[in-house]
C-alpha cells in the first residue's frame, strides 16, 4: 500500500510539474516578439467544432462534392471571405461570404441568431430548387453550417454541406483555382 501511494504522489507531482511548464511556455510564447498571431491561433484552437449534421441538410465528403462538381449537378458556394476565395477556391465555386456574428451554441447549434449574421441570399441562384453545396474553412468553421441552415430555412430543398471544407478538399489533392488578376 505504501508503494502505491508513493507512485500516486510521484505521478501527481509529475502532472503538476508538466502543467506548470506548459503554463510557463504559453506565457513566454504570448510575450515573445511576433506573438501577435498567437491569440488568433489560440482562438481557432478553442473554437468548438461545427456540428456533425444539420436538420434537412445532407453532409457530404470531398469525394461526393467532387462528383457533383464534375457532373455540374450543384452550385458550389464558398462562404469564406472574398480574400480567401480569391487566393484559392474549388473550381466553379461562387463566393457568397457568410459574416458570422452570432454565437456558436454547442448545446443547441441550430439556435443561432441569423438576423445578426450577414449573408446575401440574393447572390444564390434564383431557382429555389437548384442544389447548393456549401463549404468554408473546415470542421472548426461554422459559417458554411450556418449558411446551409439559413438556405434550408428559406425553403430550398436541395442543400448539401461539405463539413471538412477547403482542408478536406485539398487533402484529396483535388484541383483548386485562384481569381485571375485581369
Amino acid at each position: 500500500m505504501k508503494l502505491g501511494s508513493k507512485v500516486l504522489c510521484s505521478m501527481a507531482a509529475l502532472v503538476g510539474l508538466l502543467s506548470a511548464q506548459t503554463a510557463l511556455a504559453d506565457k513566454h510564447a504570448a510575450t515573445a516578439p511576433g506573438a501577435a498571431a498567437a491569440p488568433a491561433a489560440a482562438a481557432a484552437t478553442n473554437t468548438p467544432s461545427a456540428p456533425m449534421q444539420a436538420t434537412g441538410v445532407k453532409v457530404i465528403s470531398a469525394a461526393e462534392l467532387k462528383e457533383k462538381v464534375d457532373k455540374k449537378s450543384c452550385t458550389v458556394v464558398d462562404v469564406r471571405a472574398a480574400l480567401e476565395y480569391s487566393e484559392e477556391h474549388i473550381p466553379t465555386a461562387v463566393n457568397v461570404p457568410y459574416k458570422e456574428k452570432s454565437d456558436k451554441n454547442v448545446k443547441e447549434p441550430e439556435k443561432f441568431d441569423d438576423k445578426i449574421d450577414r449573408f446575401d441570399m440574393a447572390k444564390l441562384p434564383a431557382s429555389k430548387t437548384d442544389a447548393l453545396c456549401f463549404y468554408c474553412r473546415g470542421d472548426k468553421c461554422w459559417a458554411s453550417y450556418k449558411a446551409a441552415l439559413v438556405a434550408k430555412k428559406s425553403g430550398r430543398p436541395n442543400i448539401f454541406w461539405m463539413r471538412d471544407g477547403m482542408p478536406g478538399w485539398k487533402s484529396q489533392n483535388y484541383a483548386t483555382e485562384k481569381m485571375s488578376s485581369n
